[in-house]
């Protein structure tokens, strides 16, 4: 068989179960086509479905978004066994990590405390993603976790001004396990951040748009496609998350193998299998006595 016959099969075939690996740890899905219902299978609930203040629909990233103009606006998230109210946290057995990705639209950087997705509270474990005056500045969002007794750790990437007034991805990635954390913008990752001993992460009930448990820290501009995860994702998974709505669906025409060009360069070849082989059969539950990373 030809090799570029060889390589083009073979990605077909590796590159699904790449795919089924990522949605088999996915826990919610809200993507916010005029509903805020999670997609992934398991039933959660965004609150009672109400958009809180001025929320409301726009054109998304994919399909429709929600939009928040920075002064009470948000909605709530139930990512939580019993799928209601109030602050009770979903923890999975064997597991201590958590991936967040989101799709994001602002037209200027913060000139205040603003949250993407925080807390209902916050107790040992509970997380956001924000930007904060003793943070990085306005222009690096940061992870957060609380700790006891660990201390906070902060995972951050610099948004670049080209990426204001259009559409960029953000995820954060966390394993208290393998002790680190990560951000991606667009696909890209920041410095590692080293967890402490003895850090928790819990998977909860949140506020997107701002912090209600607070009443502040509200965003102005757009979210859309919000994943959650119970496990870090491999730089190669978030890399197919970022191709799924990236610059790359608009500038390559073959959609059928989108998800496999991870170099964005519209071909499928042994650039693409190098970086898919850095994370080639990695252990992602570093705690499991048959990992051996």
């Amino acid at each position: 068989m030809p090799t570029k016959e060889l390589i083009l099969t073979s990605a077909v075939l590796i590159l699904p179960f790449l795919m089924s690996v990522t949605n088999a740890s996915l826990v919610a899905h809200f993507k916010f086509d005029g509903n805020v219902l999670d997609t992934s299978g398991n039933g959660y609930l965004a609150g009672d479905g109400q958009l809180y203040g001025n929320t409301h629909y726009v054109d998304g990233k994919s399909g429709q978004a929600l939009a928040f103009d920075g002064s009470g606006d948000f909605i709530y998230v139930m990512v939580a066994p019993n799928g209601s109210g109030g602050w009770i946290p979903q923890v999975i057995p064997g597991s201590n990590a958590i991936s967040i990705t989101m799709w994001i639209k602002m037209d200027a950087y913060p000139t205040a405390d603003t949250d993407f997705i925080a807390p209902r509270s916050w107790l040992p474990g509970d997380h956001s993603i924000e930007f904060h005056q003793y943070g990085f500045g306005y222009q690096t969002p940061f992870f957060i976790v609380s700790q006891a007794p660990g201390l906070p750790e902060y995972p951050h990437k610099l948004i670049s001004s080209d990426k204001l007034g259009n559409w960029f991805h953000l995820a954060i990635t966390y394993d208290a396990s393998a002790g680190q954390a990560y951000m991606y913008i667009d696909g890209a990752a920041g410095e590692k951040a080293i967890i402490t001993s003895g850090s928790l992460v819990k998977i909860g009930n949140y506020t997107i748009g701002g912090s209600a448990y607070l009443n502040s820290r509200y965003f102005n501009g757009q979210i859309d496609e919000v994943r959650i995860y119970d496990h870090a994702l491999s730089p190669t998974e978030v890399q197919v998350l970022f191709n799924e709505f990236g610059e790359i669906s608009e500038q390559c025409s073959n959609l059928e193998y989108l998800r496999g060009d991870l170099n964005f360069d519209c071909f499928i070849d042994l650039k693409d299998f190098a970086i898919l082989a850095n994370d080639w059969l990695k252990c992602t539950k570093p705690e499991d006595f048959r990992c051996q990373n």
